[in-house]
């Protein structure tokens, strides 16, 4: 920013820009944090006690992933108050510091909604932190009149607050790019100061999409964990997100929501919480469920509804006509078991199917009293062990081992689909009903096992970082 508002001629081309003059703590070595931690707390009066405890520690100090300049200037000025220990310094390393918190205060209004973009998909998701993605939910929270170029904005930040990884194909293109902060401090600072602006929250809540209303309802997180609800803060802004959900609400918000209040739940001191959320969320559902009855629904969307609808026993709310949907998504269930190659897609997945068969169990034990219902499961059962039988069909040719595990355990329930075939028969459906739940739940959790997962992109917390091995930092600090 400072390169553009130079007035000597032909000076701003040579000015450098702010990721050529900003320190890039990856690019530091052991030596360099040695020597940038001891010249630190040299310069302040330590106590013999605590010279002690800073050798001790200087390891563990300088190889924190969360190792930056700054955070060490602060550790050294608690040191000099006399708070150094280990509390101390994983304070310091997981919170975001006081003049980052300025910096951000004092950037454009355009520079802030960036950043609160990249918040919504800060995750390790390569699809949710795409550029491309970012780039449209901070074209959709700008404010036109706000509105700075999305790649200038990206270029001042980098190295600063931010990063970006660039994705290529062998011959150099660019596929996509990768945002992501410098550090998780980063994300947590920009989450404290969305939630401390009345007016941002307002405008966030009013435009945001389905991730930014998930983010106002969630419980956990931040550098301490004890983030709760952080965009309810007032009746304006509870206003405003019931609004949102009785119009943008999608099956992955309802799960969200249920997911907070049964969080909330397990501390007494967020009663309060969760009855506001609870009491809102009671407005939301009984618009919802008239909607669906009146247009239908997806299969995830009525096991989200039915989901919701557990959290309030004894509740009054209306009827959910659950037919209609279960039956169409029956029908694609079996339409793909029935294709030449398995494929089930976000409407018609095994998991999701077998959960919302034991939503609708548990809220209507009469599930299979309905006769066409009644067929339709057995249609489906018996469709699944045809399809798992026939060793001619590719399922998943391109991983056999899950084919195999397919194929055996389809086998190994063809029993209890036969025997429920005839207790049908005999008029004992919801006995029979149950035992297949249970037993297709058993069938799901031997699938899954050998289902390809997600690579963990998160270390974890007992990570063992490297030790420093650049130098000798009992003989740098030995002085001290």
């Amino acid at each position: 920013m400072a390169r553009e508002k130079l007035d000597v001629p032909g000076a701003n081309q040579d000015f450098p820009l702010p990721a050529e003059v900003l320190v890039d703590v990856s690019n530091l070595t052991d030596l360099d944090k040695t020597l940038m931690l001891y010249k630190h707390l040299k310069q302040v009066s330590l106590t013999e006690a605590q010279k002690i405890f800073a050798r001790g520690h200087a390891k563990t100090i300088i190889g924190h992933k969360g190792f930056t300049p700054e955070r060490i200037r602060e550790l050294a000025h608690k040191a000099s108050k006399g708070d150094l220990s280990p509390t101390s310094i994983e304070e310091t390393f997981r919170n975001p510091t006081g003049r980052m918190s300025k910096t951000y205060r004092e950037l454009p209004v355009a520079y802030k909604w960036f950043m609160i973009s990249v918040l919504l998909n800060s995750s390790y998701d390569i699809f949710s932190s795409k550029a491309a993605r970012i780039k449209s939910l901070y074209e959709i929270l700008c404010p036109s009149e706000e509105m700075i170029n999305f790649e200038k904005i990206t270029v001042h930040l980098s190295e600063a607050f931010i990063k970006t990884t660039a994705y290529t194909i062998p011959t150099g293109q660019i596929v996509f790019e990768l945002i992501s902060w410098m550090h998780p401090s980063c994300g947590d600072m920009v989450a404290v100061e969305l939630s401390d602006n009345p007016k941002d929250r307002i405008h966030f809540l009013t435009y945001c999409d389905i991730s930014g209303l998930k983010h106002a309802v969630s419980v956990g997180g931040g550098s301490e964990g004890s983030k709760v609800l952080p965009l309810l803060k007032s009746p304006k802004d509870w206003a405003i997100f019931k609004a949102r959900c009785n119009t943008d609400w999608n099956a992955e918000l309802l799960d969200n929501i249920s997911d907070s209040i049964q969080q909330l739940a397990k501390n007494t001191k967020h009663d309060k919480e969760k009855e506001l959320l609870k009491d809102a969320l009671k407005e939301v559902i009984r618009n919802i469920v008239k909607q669906v009855n009146s247009e239908g629904c997806s299969g995830a969307e009525l096991l989200a509804i039915l989901k919701i609808i557990k959290l309030y026993p004894g509740i009054l709310l209306p009827i959910v006509e659950y037919k209609r949907p279960w039956l169409e998504y029956a029908d694609s269930a079996i339409e793909l078991l029935e294709s030449d190659y398995l494929k089930w897609h976000k409407y018609a997945d095994l998991d999701t199917f077998i959960s919302l068969n034991n939503a609708i169990v548990n809220y209507d034990v009469n599930f299979f009293d309905d006769e066409e219902i009644r067929n339709k499961w057995r249609h489906f059962s018996e469709t699944l062990l045809v399809r798992g039988e026939d060793e001619s069909s590719d399922i998943h040719d391109d991983d056999p081992a899950l084919a195999e595990m397919l194929y055996d355990s389809y086998d190994s329930t063809k029993r209890l689909f036969e025997e429920a075939s005839n207790m049908m028969e005999s008029g004992e459906e919801n006995e029979q009903c149950l035992r297949i739940r249970d037993n297709f739940v058993a069938l799901k959790e031997d699938i899954s096992e050998y289902l390809p997962r997600e690579p963990d992109y998160e270390r974890d917390d007992d990570f063992s970082y490297p030790s420093p091995d650049e130098c000798n930092i009992e003989e740098i600090f030995k002085d001290l």
